[in-house]
């Protein structure tokens, strides 16, 4: 179950990139999904967007903050060590944030629209 929400989340969050896959046509039809759901899916993923995105920036500066820590001979441990900590709170906080959304997206979706949805996951996966 939280491999599928993060997986329904990264494709739901690479709309900001492609498209979002409550958009897609193709897929609002063979879900069935209705205007409102679409709707109501949008709002949600608004509310959350600011919130994944900062947090995807942070998580990339402390990253490479890491890596360049680390390469260097003179870091001591302590510091890497606390930068990785760092490093993994920060994911924790996003891979938490998109569960929540895909939750709060999950319970707009009937039992039957969420078997559709891991059908066409599966399928893109690939």
């Amino acid at each position: 179950m939280l491999i599928f929400a993060l997986c329904v989340c990264e494709y739901a969050h690479s709309g900001e990139r492609g498209i979002k896959w409550w958009k897609e046509p193709k897929i609002v039809n063979e879900l069935g999904l209705s205007g409102e759901q679409v709707n109501n899916i949008e709002r949600i993923f608004s509310r959350y967007k600011g919130q994944i995105i900062d947090l995807e920036s942070k998580l990339k500066q402390k990253e490479t903050e890491y890596r360049k820590r680390n390469k260097d001979p003179n870091s001591s441990s302590a510091e890497i060590e606390s930068l990785y900590n760092d490093v993994e709170e920060i994911r924790t906080r996003l891979s938490r944030l998109k569960v929540d959304m895909f939750l709060e997206i999950r319970t707009l979706l009937t039992p039957e629209q969420r078997e559709k949805l891991q059908q066409i996951k599966s399928r893109y996966k690939k």
